[in-house]
């Protein structure tokens, strides 16, 4: 399968397939690796945002005719001149994106199940997370080779990749601060750790 590059020329779209192999349910893994593809910069990355996993419906952040908080809120994190738009069209917000080198990336690629938040299920979440992410996550990252920072955002993220992120060759790059999720109402929250970090050299 091939898509069309930002230059108009075909571009082959590397395999891609999920840990749970014939077991998994999840039908999307071949459009949303389109839309990421086509939303990747083309002159290299200096920040990569690393997210858990893509919604349990049929959303996708990189959805080109659906809005995405997640990516709002990274890029207004990450270039503030843009806070002060109150909603960006997608189109132009991925073309921002690109322009300054912002990609975003999931460590897993099918949904994380949402469970009661019992020890036993947050156990089998790691697990999950893990497995996944240790199939999958530092071959993309090695492919995408982040010439900044790492960012990995949810507060129990980072600590579940923690062993995974040491293997990879980047491993230097990924920024230990915990950052929160930049959607589900801490947009804010998001923005400001960005920021410090920013401000102490960090990023």
């Amino acid at each position: 399968m091939s898509i069309i590059s930002q230059n108009n020329t075909p571009r082959r779209v590397p395999l891609i397939k999920c840990y749970h192999k014939e077991e998994c349910k999840y039908q999307h893994l071949e459009r949303n690796r389109t839309w990421q593809l086509d939303a990747q910069p083309s002159t290299g990355i200096d920040y990569l945002t690393v997210l858990e996993s893509p919604p349990g419906d049929c959303r996708y952040m990189y959805d080109p005719e659906n809005s995405s908080i997640a990516l709002a809120t990274i890029l207004k994190a990450f270039c503030p001149e843009y806070d002060k738009n109150v909603e960006i069209r997608k189109t132009d917000l991925l073309r921002i994106l690109q322009e300054k080198k912002i990609f975003v990336i999931d460590a897993c690629l099918c949904p994380v199940k949402r469970t009661k938040k019992t020890t036993k299920e947050e156990e089998k979440t790691t697990e999950f997370i893990r497995k996944c992410a240790t199939a999958y996550l530092n071959r993309e990252i090695a492919r995408v080779k982040p010439q900044k920072k790492i960012i990995v955002a949810k507060a129990n993220l980072l600590w579940r990749l923690e062993d995974i992120l040491r293997k990879s060759k980047h491993a230097d790059k990924v920024l230990r601060e915990k950052v929160p999720f930049p959607g589900c109402g801490q947009q804010n929250r998001f923005k400001a750790v960005i920021r410090l970090a920013r401000e102490a050299g960090k990023l």
